[in-house]
């Protein structure tokens, strides 16, 4: 039985979380999601704060790895293509795979996770990994290196740009429209980091 109610619980609270946040959501509201009880959800996770914690790890685990980063971006480097370009594949790559509701858990989370005692997941350990395998990317680009640009601020700047834009656009537009504006977004960002890259 727990066996067919965890996974409910779970799908319900990403859903709940994501669109209402920590505090806008009650165990009620949860129980009535998942179809179960209230009971259910205290039996399988003890209180809402380690359902929180659990739906966030979840988000993470199967949206933001960030060894799949690393190694798409090992790849396209094996290949010896142009840097800009490689960087480009590897974020809109990392861009379409991000669920709209994951980047919106990842954002609730960031906004409560510090009042929550018990959460297990930071909620940008992920994302500041990605920002990290990206800046070392950046900073071992000679044409960047040459502008003396920090090379976390640039590859910060458009991870949380792309982070809070999949949040807002993805259900406004079309995804051609979507893909043409993270285009838009990386060519922009390339050309301020490197005038040759882009």
């Amino acid at each position: 039985m727990a066996s067919k109610v965890r996974p409910k619980i779970l799908r319900a609270a990403i859903t709940l979380f994501s669109d209402f946040g920590y505090y806008g959501v009650t165990t009620r509201d949860l129980a009535k999601e998942a179809r179960t009880t209230e009971g259910s959800i205290y039996r399988l996770f003890t209180n809402k704060e380690k359902l929180f914690g659990e739906a966030l790890a979840g988000v993470v685990e199967r949206s933001l790895d960030p060894s799949q980063f690393l190694l798409m971006l090992f790849e396209k480097e094996q290949a010896r293509q142009d840097t800009g370009w490689v960087m480009t594949k590897v974020i809109k790559r990392w861009y379409e795979s991000l669920p709209q509701n994951a980047a919106r858990l990842l954002t609730q989370a960031y906004f409560v996770a510090p009042r929550l005692r018990h959460l297990a997941v930071s909620p940008y350990a992920p994302v500041d990994k990605i920002i990290e395998i990206l800046a070392t990317t950046i900073g071992r680009d000679q044409k960047i290196q040459a502008r003396k640009l920090n090379p976390r601020h640039a590859a910060t700047a458009l991870i949380l740009t792309l982070l809070h834009f999949k949040i807002t656009y993805a259900t406004s537009g079309s995804s051609a429209s979507e893909t043409e504006a993270v285009d838009a977004f990386i060519r922009v960002w390339l050309a301020g980091i490197s005038p040759g890259c882009a």
